[in-house]
């Protein structure tokens, strides 16, 4: 099977993104706004195919620009990973003129988040509304006067680019004149051609599927799958739902209809045969019942199936919800992990302020959180403020922030203890042999990553100085990884006068 090619749009709001995936699938599907007020606040895609070539193109919103919750930003990025987990082929950088810094900001933060710096070498600027996008002349005097006036990152971008810029000019459609219409289809349709034998020629090379992607998307692909099928499901239920009520209104009326009918028939039967209505009541009783129980059998039928699916309803609603949380909660993860880049990146401190929003006082549950990263190490393994303080609660004055990060998460995802559980042990013996439990399984993992590192520092030994005894090397260890190695620096204390 073929693959897809996926463009990537991104960009600030108003550059002419939505118009751009409009031209370049040869559809209206995206919803265009020339205003600097985003209409897109979701992710829109749609699919075309050129040349026997299939492509996808995929609107991101502008990031930033618009008054995004911290849901809808994360679930913006965890749908782009989803969309984009086996590579991207082109990413059009979407600009309707000069760059300014929010332009830049919404390329770093994909470029840190997401892609790696090798990202620039898959990227084209699409220059929009540029109305001598025919004239070679004219494009490439834009591009060099972009490039005199332009900062030192966009320089850059530029300059890896190798001149990988496209100008088009897709004016509106909304419009009274025919003659105008005319002609700004006539210039939309040029533009498609000039995009797509761009495509036809830049997108055959195999995608660009940097690690941090690769990685990423394999932690959230699993959930993000069956959250899809879990939405697909509660639409299937909720159509469902919607035959049964209609088919419930449609009992109701005939029913009222057929009592109406009957019941004129037998007073018309009794004014004719006066001399049997003894009978004729008989069996107007006899009629209106049997009618009834058939009438409220079928109206319980429906009411029973309307009942257990608005509980499949509601099921899938929580797993939805649950979903989407378990997702949330590994990007908020992989976004705290890379900090430090983001935040030096131009507006990474106003992005890791709008996704995780926390006005509150950590110095409260302990001083040591005056220390920043330490709040971002919790945040970063899945606890918020409000969770932290129960269990800084629930650990009592044994609580210690720069080493019970590590305890609480284990006893949470592994021993599957809740703060309500671990309240109601023995406190503080059980407390205690949890966490020697705890030291003992951190200190055999060091162990072990030591013996195999001094393992391959020994190979690597043998091989640069092959004369060299193995004794020689027999105190060698070397170092985990810096978070690793910083855990384990903290917890040798406890480590060392724990029993074997």
């Amino acid at each position: 099977m073929a693959e897809t090619k996926k463009i990537l749009l991104i960009g600030r709001t108003g550059s002419g993104k939505s118009t751009l995936a409009n031209v370049l699938s040869g559809t209206d599907n995206f919803k265009e706004s020339a205003s600097f007020v985003s209409e897109t606040r979701k992710i829109q895609k749609e699919e075309f195919e050129w040349k026997r070539t299939k492509y996808q193109v995929i609107d991101t919103p502008g990031i930033g620009d618009t008054k995004l919750t911290k849901e809808e930003v994360l679930d913006i990025i965890a749908e782009a990973v989803y969309l984009v987990r086996d590579g991207v082929s082109q990413v059009f950088f979407v600009t309707n003129g000069r760059f300014d810094q929010y332009e830049m900001a919404t390329y770093d933060l994909l470029r840190t988040i997401i892609f790696d710096y090798h990202i620039t070498y898959h990227i084209t600027v699409v220059r929009t509304n540029f109305k001598d996008f025919r004239k070679q002349k004219k494009c490439e005097d834009d591009i060099n006067s972009m490039t005199r006036e332009s900062n030192d990152k966009l320089k850059e971008i530029l300059e890896s680019c190798q001149g990988r810029v496209i100008h088009v000019d897709n004016p509106p459609l909304d419009i009274g004149e025919e003659d105008e219409l005319n002609m700004s289809k006539r210039k939309r349709i040029k533009s498609r051609e000039k995009l797509l034998e761009y495509l036809s020629k830049n997108c055959q090379e195999t995608s660009y599927r940097p690690e941090k992607l690769a990685r990423l998307s394999a932690e959230i692909a699993g959930d993000y799958f069956q959250y899809i099928e879990k939405k697909k499901e509660l639409e299937e239920e909720l159509r469902k739902l919607r035959t049964s009520a209609t088919s419930f209104i449609g009992v109701q009326f005939p029913k009222v209809e057929r009592r109406k009918n009957k019941f004129k028939s037998i007073f018309f039967k009794n004014i004719s045969l006066k001399g049997k209505k003894s009978e004729l009541v008989a069996e107007k009783n006899e009629e209106l019942t049997e009618n009834d129980l058939e009438d409220n059998i079928t109206e319980a039928e429906i009411s029973e199936k309307i009942i257990q699916l608005e509980g499949k309803k509601t099921k899938l609603k929580k797993e939805i919800q649950e979903k989407e949380e378990s997702i949330r909660k590994k990007l908020l993860k992989h976004i705290l992990n890379n900090y430090e880049g983001i935040s030096n990146e131009l507006g990474g401190n106003i992005f890791l302020n709008s996704v995780t929003k926390d006005n509150n006082d950590w110095t409260i549950v302990n001083q040591a959180f005056a220390d920043k990263k330490l709040v971002l190490k919790w945040k970063s393994n899945g606890f918020n403020y409000r969770q932290v303080q129960k269990w800084a609660a629930a650990l009592g004055n044994s609580f210690n922030p720069e080493i019970d990060v590590g305890l609480c998460t284990w006893l949470r995802d592994d021993k599957k203890l809740t703060v309500e559980k671990i309240q109601g042990l023995g406190y503080p013996r059980d407390i205690e042999q949890l966490r020697k439990e705890y030291y003992q399984k951190l200190g055999r993992e060091i162990d072990i990553l030591n013996k195999h590192n001094q393992q391959l520092g020994q190979e690597k030994d043998k091989f640069i100085h092959p004369a060299r005894n193995d004794s020689d090397n027999k105190n060698m260890v070397f170092t985990c990884t810096e978070g690793e190695n910083e855990e384990k620096q903290q917890l040798q204390p406890q480590i060392q006068i724990l029993p074997k």
